[in-house]
């Protein structure tokens, strides 16, 4: 077997450890030959000597098979899951929700533990109590963020070797990043909906990572906030904007091979329409197949798909991946890379943030991932794809900030609270986190407390349809330079549609002052004066 250098590298440490340990390698760098060149070197003199490959899905245990097939061909496989339970290969191949039964009747001298974050999982840790003389787990983010980081090194062993391709992949992979608004409509139910999902956290005390335990239960608080958050979610996923900026970056791309990672079935179907082949779960495992097959035979080539691709299936080659939707998962993120990374092409990843929301987790992700160095490009896309001055600011101040962004936002929010006022553009910058931290103290920060009840006013302005949309086209650029606070965009947008505005101190004193600007239009000075006579 001819390895890659890295390979060789990983193979010495597996030696070196008596091939018991985790290796961490970026997905589509070939964890899996490096393995097969362990299992070789582990049995292949022993005829009766056997290995055991576990792995999260059915699909990648037929993948596994290939690959053993492909550098081991006379070594006889075989599959253990489900009803199928054949131990006379000298390699059994395992789904893990199988093999953590512990059924086997087969000793195996060496475990390959494929993916063994996922084995972290209460469900699964049995597997680890299979003894075996060696054993070895891989994974491109073994680390997890609870016990099951324990029960992966206690069961697997340290990591004996990791591969940073950071500086490999500045020859060859881009980053670019897209903030698109939500409409003014979404904006509205999304901001009501985390207010309430908040209100609802601090009242019940839940902490988040327990929400779904505590709806399990029958929690009636709980299930609520669950069904808020997953009003938030669709959102995100589905936000009208994102589907003309996709369509930019198809037109930019034309003629490559693109994936597109979204989050949810619906999101899938209506990217689906602007040209691309979709898979998702709820298709037949054949038309998946097929489906991916049709993909892999074009030369150029559109593919869209939610979590299901994520992990799991042998998706075709891709040398531009649109990352259309993300949670905070930082594994996610570097699964989803590696699903273009194994083409030798330069690769371009563009990533849709939703502005004003998701910056902060996105920031998170970059930095766990240490990819913020391959970032080429800030974008935003308001009426046109232009570069983004705010949040590239914003990056500098994220990754600059060698402290734990929490502990920083919380030293910012003490010294607000000392000075008895908050920064509205820090709180419009930082928002989401700030938002994310209130709920674990309720009473630490009073300039966080909800306001008095605004005044509402009747808008009384008469546009037609054509000026609506040319003020509201001049006022998001106006409000993107100038970071307008959230009170301040949603007062000046309902009075240009004509409805009813909430009217404070600051509103008052944002209208003021936007009069005296030189910088604007007469048709925006004219609406300014016009919303000041309504609150007088």
């Amino acid at each position: 077997m001819k390895l890659h250098d890295w390979q060789e590298e990983a193979l010495v440490a597996l030696r070196k450890h008596d091939f018991r340990g985790v290796v961490k390698v970026a997905s589509g760098k070939g964890k899996t030959v490096l393995a097969i060149a362990a299992i070789k070197e582990v049995i292949y003199e022993e005829k009766d000597s056997k290995a055991l490959v576990v792995v999260p899905t059915i699909n990648l245990m037929h993948q596994w098979k290939k690959e053993i097939e492909k550098f081991l061909p006379d070594v006889k496989t075989s599959f253990w899951y489900g009803e199928k339970r054949d131990e006379k290969g000298q390699i059994v191949l395992s789904v893990i929700n199988s093999a953590s039964k512990l059924e086997f009747k087969q000793k195996f001298k060496i475990k390959i533990l494929d993916e063994i974050h996922h084995y972290g999982s209460e469900l699964y840790t049995s597997i680890f109590s299979l003894e075996t003389e060696h054993t070895i787990g891989l994974s491109a983010t073994p680390e997890r963020e609870d016990e099951g980081d324990l029960a992966i090194r206690y069961g697997a062993g340290k990591i004996v070797y990791s591969l940073d391709n950071v500086k490999d992949l500045k020859e060859r992979f881009s980053i670019i990043n897209i903030r698109v608004p939500l409409t003014l409509n979404e904006y509205k139910e999304y901001m009501d909906n985390q207010n309430e999902y908040y209100k609802l956290l601090s009242i019940s005390g839940i902490n988040p990572e327990s929400i779904q335990r505590y709806a399990k239960k029958g929690n009636r608080i709980a299930l609520r906030i669950l069904k808020i958050w997953t009003q938030m979610t669709k959102i995100r996923t589905s936000a009208e904007n994102k589907i003309s900026t996709i369509k930019k970056i198809l037109h930019a791309e034309a003629e490559q091979k693109i994936i597109i990672f979204s989050e949810s079935i619906d999101s899938s179907e209506k990217i689906g329409e602007l040209g691309a082949i979709v898979v998702h779960s709820k298709m037949p495992k054949k038309e998946v197949l097929t489906r991916l097959e049709e993909f892999r035979s074009k030369k150029s080539a559109i593919l869209v798909a939610p979590k299901m691709i994520d992990e799991g299936y042998d998706v075709p080659d891709a040398n531009v991946a649109i990352i259309a939707s993300f949670t905070r998962s930082s594994r996610q993120m570097i699964q989803r890379d590696g699903r273009v990374l194994r083409t030798k092409d330069f690769i371009r990843r563009y990533t849709i943030i939703i502005e004003g929301i998701e910056e902060e987790k996105y920031f998170s992700i970059m930095r766990k991932t240490n990819m913020q160095e391959l970032s080429a490009l800030w974008l935003k896309d308001h009426v046109g794809l232009e570069e983004d001055e705010d949040i590239k600011q914003l990056a500098k101040e994220y990754f600059e900030n060698t402290e734990d962004y929490d502990d920083w936002l919380k030293k910012k929010l003490d010294l607000f609270e000392r000075q008895e006022q908050m920064d509205s553009q820090f709180y419009q910058n930082h928002r989401s986190a700030i938002e994310r931290i209130k709920v674990d103290y309720p009473k630490r920060w009073k300039i966080l407390e909800p306001e008095k009840p605004k005044r509402k006013i009747a808008a009384r302005t008469n546009y037609s349809d054509e000026e609506k949309r040319k003020l509201k086209s001049e006022f998001r650029i106006i409000s993107s330079r100038f970071l307008l606070p959230d009170n301040i965009f949603l007062a000046v947008m309902r009075a240009i549609d004509g409805e009813d505005i909430e009217v404070d101190n600051e509103v008052k004193d944002y209208i003021k002052k936007m009069q005296k600007g030189d910088v604007f239009s007469d048709e925006i000075k004219e609406l300014f004066e016009k919303i000041e006579k309504m609150i007088r």
